[in-house]
């Protein structure tokens, strides 16, 4: 069977790990500036994605399961926007680890862009969450909107920190796997297809993505301070001392870890393994021949 796929066929599995390769050797690389921008657009894109995913799920009147499959298909506008528009977003940049271990970029440099693109990311969401804060959107439906960020908020606040690394390990899985399906599409349309079902999956199965709960627990503490919305049905009232930095610190902390155990160990280098392992090892052989 040809490796290489023809032009209208989606890339194969081990042409999508070539493009994976290539696109951490061009994200290692990118200079401060590019950095800083980009990543302060994908925490503002994926704020966007949250408040969406707030805003068709408040007070719904449909089932558990129907009301968060309607909000994952919503929450992939986010990363739909990273993927196609262009952003640094820091979970998808774990698989930066495929091209380490290729021997194509250094640590230094994997580093240097998770550590950048974490911090803008962050800036990038707090914006977000100031100016979604101060304009009222959490007045929406009679307050239904504010209700909606209060439990979503507090209820993953208040997760025990064992809980929120393995579902931020789960999470990152079916993040990395959607932009890995990203990456096999020519068009538009196919990145759509292959990235919406991994994205909805992870955000109905209430996962935790740390860029993500950026803007979801500081928007819930803000909105906290609104006794009118504080005071709406459904709102979690036994969990909102939850809804402090202390707490916040700590989910940010352990869904960060959850997500780049998921995406870099579980996916980059699982797939590093399985399609260009020996192509590194063939290179090194062929290095230590030369000299």
């Amino acid at each position: 069977m040809a490796e290489h796929s023809s032009h209208q066929d989606s890339y194969t599995p081990v042409e999508i790990a070539r493009k994976v390769e290539q696109y951490g050797i061009t994200k290692g690389n990118l200079p401060f500036g590019k950095v800083a921008l980009l990543a302060i657009m994908a925490g503002a894109f994926v704020a966007m994605g949250c408040i969406f995913y707030i805003t068709v799920t408040a007070d719904s009147k449909l089932t558990y399961g129907m009301t968060m499959l309607i909000g994952g298909l919503c929450f992939n506008l986010g990363l739909m926007l990273c993927v196609i528009a262009g952003a640094e977003l820091f979970t998808g940049n774990s698989l930066l680890s495929l091209a380490w271990a290729q021997k194509k970029i250094t640590l230094g440099q994997v580093l240097r862009n998770w550590a950048l693109v974490w911090t803008f990311n962050f800036v990038g969401s707090l914006i977000m969450v100031a100016l979604l804060y101060y304009s009222q959107a959490w007045a929406g439906g009679g307050n239904a909107v504010g209700a909606r960020a209060l439990y979503v908020g507090a209820s993953k606040a208040s997760l025990a920190p064992g809980i929120v690394f393995l579902r931020g390990m789960i999470a990152n899985v079916m993040v990395c796997l959607a932009s890995w399906m990203a990456y096999s599409g020519r068009t538009v349309t196919d990145k759509f297809m292959g990235m919406f079902l991994p994205i909805t999956a992870f955000v109905a199965g209430g996962y935790e993505h740390s860029i993500a709960n950026m803007f979801f627990i500081p928007f819930a503490m803000l909105v906290k301070g609104n006794a009118a919305v504080a005071a709406m049905p459904g709102v979690p009232v036994e969990k909102l001392h939850y809804l402090t930095g202390g707490y916040f610190a700590q989910n940010l902390f352990f869904s960060t870890l959850g997500n780049l155990v998921g995406g870099a160990l579980l996916v980059g280098l699982v797939y590093w393994t399985i399609y260009l392992r020996s192509d590194s090892g063939a290179s090194s052989a062929k290095s230590k021949a030369a000299a």
